[in-house]
């Protein structure tokens, strides 16, 4: 029962009925003055926006990182934990873990059940706990993949299907933590807790040897291109860093898309929002900060959105409601900035004011608001067949919401699995579903909901039951 907290809620709030129902997306914002402390805030992701701020004192160098209800407060120099909040259920507090003085926690992976991965600069092992109980639970040893001061500084994780990607940067810290042309990504099979030898021919067990170094910042996976993007900064003030994208299927580097050089200045955080279109984050010579469009395709810049005269602004992220988010943490008026995504054109009317300046921002699917009956499609899906196993057909009748509709598979906590792009047919259009998530493992047997929205004019829901294989 511990792990079906705020289910409920959920499960009844999704079906559609007269009025209809959907989950609504959140915007949990980590805010720091940084020598002095930090704060949790939120607020929704659409106009008005309606701002908690200081929801929590938290550590004045946090990230946050979530997984359905779950939100991971990563509190990590000198507070070395991490907090776990249902921010299904008000954002209580569930559990908080230590995780062994000075081992200053770089991110968190969660996995099933609870468990997670965790990793720790300052040491050799990855943790790996369990967030409901707020224990370790076992740990996972990587020092064979250290270079010569001895620690591999494990920092950023991601994962597909069964395999975790664990970044460590290898750099030298007897010598200001300069890079040593050895970072990687080591992989973990989340199955077993056990190292992958990703090239067993070689003698010892073998990571991805990444073509850039010092992968620094969230690593995400791109379903469209189905590849890991690996933000590497290399030495700061040099511009010897970039994008680099990773194939989880043949676990190998595959190629650099957009390089230090063509940014003249150090990357920061990106996001791709298709295979034309991306935002970039960076510092000129001067640390003034920017934001460029981008294409991934080409590897060129495009087009300024935002830029600050200072070291101002602090993290991107792209929600599947087609918005862009920029932490902006100029003194005179710091706050989150919201852009639609596709356009570049901002739509938030100015920075929305989360207390402190914002640092790290994370969309979190929480409460559910309804649909008013006006604004439910008379459009239809079915689905062929609707108890499945290893595959299903869905078509979309009916629908005038304009072209290329994109489905959502939501699992019934209300968390999003899968978006599919659609085929239009004849008077409908068609999705096919593997039954596999975003980053390619397959899901569990169960119900799900499939939607399709030109959200909020038009909203169309269908219940799915995915048998065993």
């Amino acid at each position: 029962m511990r792990h079906l907290l705020g289910l409920a809620a959920l499960f009844g709030s999704l079906v559609v009925g007269a009025g209809g129902s959907r989950a609504a997306l959140e915007l949990a914002v980590a805010t720091t003055s940084f020598e002095i402390t930090g704060g949790l805030s939120s607020m929704q992701s659409c106009a008005p926006f309606d701002p908690v701020i200081d929801r929590y004192t938290i550590h004045s160098d946090a990230v946050l990182r979530s997984n359905g209800c779950w939100l991971f407060v990563v509190n990590r120099f000198q507070a070395d934990n991490i907090l776990t909040l249902n921010a299904c259920n008000g954002y209580a507090v569930q559990s908080q873990l230590s995780l062994g003085n000075g081992s200053n926690p770089q991110d968190i992976l969660p996995l099933a059940d609870g468990r997670a991965y965790v990793t720790r600069y300052e040491s050799d092992t990855l943790w790996i706990v369990d967030t409901i109980a707020g224990t370790k639970v076992g740990e996972i040893d990587l020092a064979a993949f250290a270079d010569a001061d001895g620690l591999p500084e494990m920092s950023q994780m991601a994962r597909f299907g069964r395999y975790a990607f664990v970044g460590v940067q290898n750099l030298d810290r007897n010598a200001f933590f300069a890079t040593t042309g050895s970072s990687a990504l080591v992989v973990v099979d989340t199955t077993t807790d056990s190292v992958v030898d990703v090239d067993p021919v070689a003698a010892g067990g073998q990571a991805i040897q990444l073509q850039l170094q010092n992968p620094f910042w969230r690593m995400r996976i791109q379903p469209q291109l189905s590849r890991l993007v690996v933000i590497a900064s290399g030495d700061f003030a040099v511009l010897d860093g970039g994008l680099e994208l990773v194939d989880p299927h043949t676990l190998q580097s595959e190629a650099v898309i957009l390089t230090e050089t063509t940014l003249g200045g150090d990357i920061l955080d990106a996001v791709i929002v298709n295979a034309n279109l991306g935002y970039v984050l960076y510092s000129n010579s001067s640390f003034a900060t920017r934001v460029d469009r981008f294409d991934p395709s080409t590897g060129l810049l495009s087009g300024n959105i935002l830029q600050t005269a200072g070291f101002e602004l602090s993290d991107l992220e792209v929600s599947s409601e087609g918005k862009l988010y920029i932490g902006d943490r100029r003194a005179a008026d710091p706050g989150v900035r919201v852009f639609d995504a596709m356009s570049g054109v901002e739509i938030g009317g100015g920075p929305i004011d989360v207390g402190l300046p914002p640092f790290d921002i994370e969309p979190i699917r929480t409460t559910l608001v309804s649909v008013p009956q006006s604004q439910t499609s008379a459009a239809s899906l079915t689905a062929s067949p609707n108890v499945f196993g290893r595959s299903t057909t869905i078509l979309l009748a009916g629908w005038t919401g304009g072209a290329s509709p994109a489905l959502d598979i939501f699992d019934i906590r209300g968390r999003r699995v899968r978006r599919l792009g659609g085929e239009r047919g004849q008077e409908q259009w068609r999705y096919a579903w593997d039954g596999k998530d975003a980053t390619g493992g397959a899901v569990a047997s169960g119900k799900y909901w499939a939607v399709v929205e030109n959200w909020p004019a038009l909203r169309t829901v269908m219940l799915l039951n995915r048998a065993a294989d």
